[in-house]
This record gives C-alpha cells, sequence and structure tokens, in this order.
C-alpha cells in the first residue's frame, strides 16, 4: 500500500484508491481480491474491513451519507498475534512502532493535520489495539460543510 500526503489518497495494490472523495459505490466497484466484511450501520453511518492474505494492513472503512470520512490501517502481521489470547502490550507496542515506520515511509508524521483532514497512529488502552486513523474533513460546499438553513 502506498500513500500520497498531499491529498491524503491511498492507493491498496489492487488498484483501489481510498480518498476523501471516495463514495461507497466507488469503494464497492473497485474491490478486487479483497474481503469486505460489513461491520456495522447505524444511522447514516457504514462501516466494513478489508482483509487479503498477504497485505500487511487490514483496513477499516467508515462512511458518512454514502461518504468516505474515516480510515483505519492496522498492521496485520502474525508476529503481533492472531487471536486475544496471542494479545500483551508488548505486542501492541511493536504493532504500533511498524505503523509509525509505515506513516514515517510514506512522507506522514505519527500525529499530522492536513487541509484534506488528519492522520495519527495511536495505541488505544480502551480496545487493546494499535492503528493508524485517517479522518477527512468535509470538502469544500459538501452537506457536512454547509450551514443550516432555517425556515
Amino acid at each position: 500500500m502506498k500513500a500520497n500526503p498531499e491529498t491524503g489518497d491511498f492507493f491498496l495494490p489492487n488498484g483501489m484508491t481510498l480518498g476523501r472523495g471516495t463514495s461507497l459505490a466507488d469503494f464497492f466497484a473497485a474491490k478486487g481480491e479483497w474481503e469486505i466484511s460489513w461491520a456495522n450501520q447505524n444511522e447514516n453511518w457504514r462501516s466494513f474491513q478489508l482483509k487479503k492474505s498477504g497485505e500487511p494492513f487490514v483496513v477499516s472503512v467508515f462512511f458518512q451519507d454514502e461518504m468516505l470520512k474515516i480510515l483505519e490501517f492496522t498492521a496485520a502481521d502474525a508476529e503481533f498475534g492472531t487471536t486475544w489470547d496471542d494479545w500483551s502490550l508488548e505486542h501492541e507496542m511493536a504493532r504500533k512502532r511498524k505503523n509509525d515506520t509505515w506513516l514515517v515511509s510514506q512522507g506522514f508524521s505519527e500525529n499530522e493535520s492536513y487541509s484534506w483532514g488528519q492522520i495519527r497512529s495511536v495505541y488505544d488502552s480502551k480496545s487493546g489495539g494499535s492503528f493508524i486513523t485517517v479522518q477527512y474533513a468535509p470538502a469544500a460546499g459538501s452537506k457536512s460543510e454547509m450551514e443550516p438553513s432555517i425556515n
């Protein structure tokens, strides 16, 4: 997987591009060989997880009103464990270091804001996991950026 810090686009090996302008329809049309599992749906949010054998990351995508709003990447190497029985803080800190190294290799820092949104590498003690999270800012002129109308 490659990334472009200037645009916030992430390029998966099958040619799929995930970014601020990715619609839910675009996502399903370009999934290729990735296994997509439905994760959650409530109100106007839908989330899915992408996995592919041999890929270094599991990718979670979160759509709001049919547009991609949040990405999460989790290093999926077996060295970090494959079940909760394998979990340890040491493994999660190693996963976070791998996430940090990947971010730097793509031109990001661990926690940075851009015109398109923000990217962070975190260890979340509540979930017990380490991941990279990307949150996209609303696009200019989008419904979520416009002032609500008062009638």
